[in-house]
């Protein structure tokens, strides 16, 4: 049976030591009707030029005139795909073949949110680490106990959550995407995590390796925060504050 189709969504900026491997990687997943969409945040290297010269034109280019920052930038790139499945992908890893399989399963069986795990490598791709999950979880319906367990590890820093390993349906964050600017300058990956969180969306947390993630020394969201212990406060509290909001706006449409 065919599946739906999709929208590899990836962001670069000064990319063009590895968005090449990347864009490969990914490309050898895709079907006719599937998508990348790649939008550039006015890289000031030879990113477009390499990417211009792999001819498929499933490769969809959008370059920014001024420089967003990667969060502002995914959500763009997010508005501007097609397809209501949406891989995250950054510009220097390296997708694993069986991830686009295993994902859609899951939300053809109802998730919104499909969260995968990672394993680590250095700029060759050598592996040196795994980051996610002990098997797989299933986050559904009004269920506090794991939904309270996922949002304090995220507010103690212990969340193995990552944008490069999510898919999701486009459909389900659109009162999200509708409040950009409420979540301006906060991680784009962890507003659509605590997004689905708190709308008692459904989660699935799987400990099947969803793509390797290559550290080099200059990824744009590194695996440990640059921030202060106080800055890193005050943002989930901030964090929490705008999901409450929207959490009781979602409710109260229900009464």
């Amino acid at each position: 049976m065919a599946r739906e189709c999709i929208s590899f969504v990836i962001c670069t900026y000064n990319g063009a030591n590895f968005i090449c491997v990347q864009l490969e990687s990914i490309i050898k997943l895709l079907l006719p009707g599937d998508e990348i969409i790649l939008s550039d945040d006015n890289s000031t290297d030879r990113t477009l030029e390499i990417v211009q010269n792999i001819k498929d034109n499933r490769i969809k280019v959008f370059r920014n005139t001024r420089v967003l920052g990667y969060s502002a930038n995914f959500i763009k790139a997010i508005k501007h795909s097609s397809n209501d499945i949406i891989f995250l992908s950054d510009q220097d890893d390296y997708h694993i073949f069986s991830c686009v399989q295993k994902s859609i399963n899951e939300l053809e069986r109802g998730c919104d949110l499909y969260v995968g795990s990672l394993l680590i490598a250095d700029k060759d791709l050598s592996p040196y680490g795994f980051i996610g999950f002990k098997g797989n979880t299933t986050i559904e319906g009004p269920n506090i106990m794991l939904r309270s367990k996922l949002l304090i590890s995220w507010f103690l820093g212990k969340c193995s959550v990552f944008g490069c390993a999510m898919v999701f349906r486009k459909s389900s964050i659109n009162q999200l995407l509708d409040h950009e600017q409420r979540i301006k300058g906060f991680p784009h990956d962890l507003s659509i995590l605590l997004y689905c969180l708190f709308l008692n969306k459904k989660i699935y947390l799987a400990g099947a390796i969803h793509v390797i993630h290559r550290i080099h020394g200059g990824n744009a969201s590194p695996l440990k925060s640059r921030n202060s212990f106080f800055r890193k406060i005050i943002t989930r509290l901030k964090f929490v504050r705008i999901y409450a909001i929207l959490y009781l706006s979602n409710f109260c449409k229900q009464i």
